[in-house]
């Protein structure tokens, strides 16, 4: 793979990512703010894309999304079940395989 099509790969996985977050994840809305910015959550989806393609486990991907809440947003973390929920939907959502450390 160039280097070109690879930055257009991770550039559609940012992408997806961010729509993802948007819609699973959404701490503070969970998604009943309708008009909730569309790129609300854009700048935590290189952290996120990152992870997976650094092949993080799912737990570790979820503890990044819980400190995100706690320490950038000031909210109390969700559920380390519903973060591991919305990691797994990360994954299908850049199309990355499950991580089978979880």
């Amino acid at each position: 793979m160039s280097r070109d099509e690879f930055r257009r790969s991770i550039s559609v996985k940012i992408r997806a990512a961010a729509k993802a977050l948007r819609s699973e994840w959404d701490p503070i809305g969970y998604g009943q703010i309708d008009d909730l910015p569309a790129d609300e959550y854009e700048s935590y989806a290189p952290g996120v894309v990152g992870l997976i393609e650094r092949g993080a486990d799912d737990t570790e991907i979820a503890d990044h999304l819980a400190s995100i809440e706690l320490t950038q947003m000031g909210l109390s973390p969700q559920s380390q079940e519903r973060l591991l929920d919305v990691v797994r939907k990360l994954r299908v959502a850049v199309g990355a395989s499950p991580s089978s450390a979880t």
